[in-house]
């Protein structure tokens, strides 16, 4: 009688590996556009892909193939990039929207102009946007978008519109939540306000806006 060969097997070991390295579990990652008031009628913005940038490099999280009009992204409002996006656990440092050609901006009472993007159509616009997605976890994070101080008139007088991007990127897993109801102030008792949306804003020590977030 052959006695067994008590060593385990190639299809073993590779069992095993296999097992090892599949451990990891991945997150979830959302992404939200967001903007601010601004003296202009419409900031239209095309945009291609979005990406996120960690330790294996970029990742693509969508391709919209859109334009979004950022004067509709106000009150509460925002347009959802990316939703959903299953990634590695781990760090991560940048976003970055890839821009066609479809921009545009419209002054107050003016008409629709081109919107030239210098970097966006080549290299994207990229976003420093640290964040840490645990195995599992959940993270939701905002592209605010400021374009009130983003559009600029060209230095030589020919009246071509710039964009020199003025972006921050919010975390809403770090900011936390405030809670609450708003009411009326009558006097014999208190209605709750339906249908009204509210915005938490951070200031720097000028008192310009660095964050804002629904």
């Amino acid at each position: 009688m052959r006695a067994r060969d008590p060593r385990p097997g190639l299809a073993g070991l590779l069992l095993a590996a296999a097992v090892g390295c599949s451990s990891s579990k991945p997150g979830t990652v959302s992404v939200h556009l967001v903007d601010g008031p601004g003296d202009f009628q419409e900031i239209n913005l095309h945009v291609l892909r979005v990406e996120i940038h960690g330790d294996d490099g970029w990742t693509t999280l969508s391709e919209p193939g859109r334009t979004y009009d950022l004067l509709t992204l106000r009150g509460g409002v925002v347009a959802t990039l990316a939703r959903d996006v299953r990634l590695p656990a781990g760090h991560y440092t940048q976003l970055r929207l890839v821009l066609g050609t479809g921009n545009s901006v419209r002054p107050e009472g003016g008409a629709v102009e081109d919107l030239e993007v210098p970097s966006g159509l080549r290299s994207g616009l990229k976003i420093v946007c640290e964040t840490r997605l645990e195995e599992e976890g959940v993270r939701d994070l905002y592209i605010d978008f400021d374009g009130h101080r983003s559009i600029f008139l060209h230095e030589t007088g020919s009246g071509r519109y710039l964009l020199r991007p003025v972006v921050h990127c919010v975390d809403h897993v770090a900011t936390g939540f405030i809670t609450g109801q708003l009411t009326t102030s009558a006097i014999e008792g208190v209605t709750p306000l339906a249908g009204v949306s509210v915005t938490a804003q951070t200031l720097d020590a000028e008192g310009n806006r660095r964050s804002c977030a629904p």
